[in-house]
């Protein structure tokens, strides 16, 4: 079957279809909910209340910070994934969020004081302080010998991420495996 990417015409379930499969496993809302249950698993003490309602009902909150923020809806969620990954929100060309707000600072003003988007953070910023501790500690030596610690930045919570969603994979492919239906590999 042959699929043209640019168009709206090749969807994962006509893939699915073509290919002889009739299930699709997508983790709906997928970074927050691996993140949010992997601190839970870790024994995180916060409730994270608002980042519960978030996952679970996700449309709600985009459409809502949509509305509020006058952006498009999947600027908001692009937005909100960003900050799962480290991302800041400042009016700067080094910050991704301000480029994905057209520069705009009085959107990314009002997202800095957005009830929902402060809350959210903070309930981000327990998780990975509760993830950081289960995490090996990574050294970096400069050239005179000096030992540093590497900081817990943006690339190590997308390692992090990455590797709960290959855990996440590897099991469904082992159970449908088990229960004998195709899956792509």
């Amino acid at each position: 079957y042959q699929c043209d990417w640019s168009s709206d015409v090749c969807s994962s379930d006509l893939l699915l279809s073509e290919a002889g499969l009739k299930y699709d496993y997508d983790i709906q809302c997928c970074a927050p909910t691996l993140i949010l249950q992997y601190a839970r698993q870790l024994g995180i003490k916060h409730k994270l209340i608002t980042l519960t309602a978030y996952v679970r009902h996700r449309h709600i909150f985009r459409q809502q910070l949509a509305r509020n923020a006058e952006i498009s809806e999947d600027t908001a969620k692009r937005l909100i994934n960003a900050l799962f990954n480290g991302a800041r929100l400042g009016n700067n060309v080094d910050f991704k969020t301000s480029e994905m707000l057209n520069y705009d600072w009085a959107k990314i003003a009002y997202l800095k004081q957005d009830p929902f988007v402060v809350e959210l953070r903070r309930d981000i910023q327990r998780c990975w302080a509760t993830i950081k501790q289960h995490e090996p500690r990574l050294e970096l030596v400069d050239r005179d010998g000096v030992v540093t610690a590497q900081k817990f930045n943006s690339r190590r919570k997308w390692a992090v991420y990455f590797r709960l969603e290959r855990q996440v994979m590897t099991a469904i492919k082992t159970y449908v495996k088990s229960q004998r239906v195709r899956c792509l590999d």
